[in-house]
């Protein structure tokens, strides 16, 4: 922060349209996010930024297939600019429409699994199973996914033991543990991996998926909190560090996202469910050293921000941050109200640009 490489999102949240507390109290349906304070709901609603239907594919997945759109009209040729990777699992976030750009690749935080022992041994058998033509798209479709899983598996395999990170095992000062002692900083490795190896991996522009778990702080929250940010801490300092030696921190943007913030009273342990939260954004070029959104400025019961159980009402939509990265990464502004379909629902002073979030 100090260095100006990150800014702090003030007040964050999962919007539909702007809300007020009297239009909250009087359960306007119309503006207040289904399921509200239910982390599986607000975890898809946070990842796709349309928290109203529930089939929207992810936020980066729509961006993806935006770029790569506008790529091939540009070129006039089937030319792919993104590529996704996930380093936990399959987020809802990486998820496109179907056939236009490729599935996000998975990687675990110890890299890159493949087949098991037993299956290597049965992979001629596997690729001659899937082999025959079937008259069901279906089945056709599953055969496809199988064998060019396991090519593109051992391709991506090959690609990534190219170069090894430019600053070695990560470790921090030996007064302190291990940097990589953490399962968020193990998953930053990784796409630290994977960015070093972008030019036998032919990149332009990717997005990267890690998950940092624990925050549920209903209980033991102070020391909790303070283990967790120590870890995450630790993390970013490997990943710029890695990523300025290979001389792509300013090209880099790190936005950190959740389900919800954090209720303001205590229940006697902890902390419980609540709504606006306080976020930030890291990388080279970003315009950090200040706090961007509006923090409430009255955080007592009276205020026109605190609803039920002393829950803050968001005063600043995700459409609000993802509008001005999507145009940094080269979307044109003209299609990014597509990939933001909610986000013709805010006034244009409450969004942040590019100019807002990045240094020009």
């Amino acid at each position: 922060y100090e260095d100006g490489d990150a800014a702090f999102l003030a007040n964050v949240g999962s919007l539909i349209t702007p809300i007020t507390k009297a239009e909250y109290d009087s359960n306007d349906s119309s503006k207040i996010p289904p399921s509200l304070f239910a982390h599986n709901t607000q975890q898809r609603a946070t990842q796709t930024l349309q928290a109203q239907n529930p089939r929207a594919h992810g936020v980066l997945g729509r961006l993806g297939d935006a770029l790569n759109r506008q790529a091939q009209e540009e070129a006039g040729d089937i030319s792919e600019v993104f590529a996704a990777y996930s380093i936990l699992g399959s987020p809802k976030a990486l998820e496109g429409a179907p056939g236009v750009s490729r599935v996000a690749d998975v990687l675990s935080s110890r890299g890159l699994s493949g087949l098991s022992v037993v299956s290597r041994k049965m992979e001629s058998d596997i690729k001659a199973m899937h082999a025959p033509k079937s008259a069901s798209i279906y089945a056709e479709t599953f055969s496809d996914r199988v064998t060019s899983s396991i090519v593109r598996s051992k391709e991506l395999g090959t690609k990534l033991r190219r170069h090894g990170l430019m600053t070695g095992p990560w470790h921090l000062p030996s007064d302190s543990p291990a940097c990589c002692s953490s399962d968020i900083c193990m998953q930053l490795q990784q796409v630290a991996q994977i960015i070093r190896n972008r030019d036998t991996l032919e990149a332009k522009r990717d997005a990267f998926f890690v998950q940092h778990d624990g925050y549920d702080t209903h209980n033991n929250n102070l020391p909790r909190l303070k283990s967790l940010l120590d870890e995450l801490d630790e993390a970013l300092l490997c990943f710029a560090e890695e990523l300025k030696a290979q001389n792509v921190w300013d090209n880099t943007a790190i936005v950190l996202a959740s389900d919800f913030g954090r209720s303001l009273p205590s229940n006697g342990l902890g902390t419980d469910h609540g709504w606006g939260g306080n976020y930030f954004i890291v990388g080279g070029a970003v315009n950090g050293g200040q706090v961007l959104g509006d923090y409430p400025n009255d955080l007592t019961e009276n205020s026109p921000y605190i609803i039920e159980r002393g829950r803050v009402l968001p005063t600043v939509s995700w459409e609000a941050v993802w509008a001005g990265v999507a145009e940094w990464m080269g979307l044109n502004e003209d299609k990014i109200n597509k990939v933001l379909p909610n986000l013709s629902n805010f006034d244009r002073e409450n969004l942040l640009t590019m100019s807002d979030l990045f240094v020009q």
